[in-house]
Parts: structure tokens; sequence; C-alpha cells
């Protein structure tokens, strides 16, 4: 979990900086990453399988975390949308 979770804090210092920098594309790119591997972090803090595909773990995320309350409505579909934008 704290590998994920090294992950994730990397990439969203690369975001930040892809943005500074301009780049958009690439900012969008690396924050997703981020929400990826954090989603990645609760679900094995949880004991849970990590599935192979990136819908999948989102899907997964959502079922454990979102729809239960741990995690705001919001969050889930921002999860969603930033998937298809990267």
């Amino acid at each position: 979990m704290q590998h994920e979770m090294r992950k994730a804090l990397w990439a969203l210092k690369t975001a930040k900086v892809d943005l500074d920098a301009g780049d958009g594309a690439a900012s969008v790119n690396r924050s997703y990453y981020a929400m990826f591997y954090t989603a990645r972090a609760a679900l094995l803090d949880k004991d849970e399988d990590i599935p192979k595909t990136h819908s999948a773990l989102i899907g997964k995320f959502s079922s454990c975390f979102v729809q239960s309350g741990a995690f705001a409505k919001q969050l889930g579909r921002d999860f969603n949308k930033i998937e298809e934008q990267r």
C-alpha cells in the first residue's frame, strides 16, 4: 500500500510540474495516475483483490468506497471522466 501511495504522490507532483509548464495533457495524465495509484492503495488497505484493467479497478473502487459513502459520488464521476481524458 505504501508503495502505491508513493507512486500516487509522485504522479501528483509531476502533474503540478506539467501544469505549471503549460502542458495540460500531460498534467491530466499524471493526475489520473495519482488517482489510479491512490485507488489501488485504498483497495490494498481493505485487502481487496486488484483488478487487472483500469476500468475494472475504477469500478471496484466505486463499489467499495463511493457507493458505501466513504468517498463522495462526485469523486467517482471525476475518476471516470479523467480516465476518458487521459
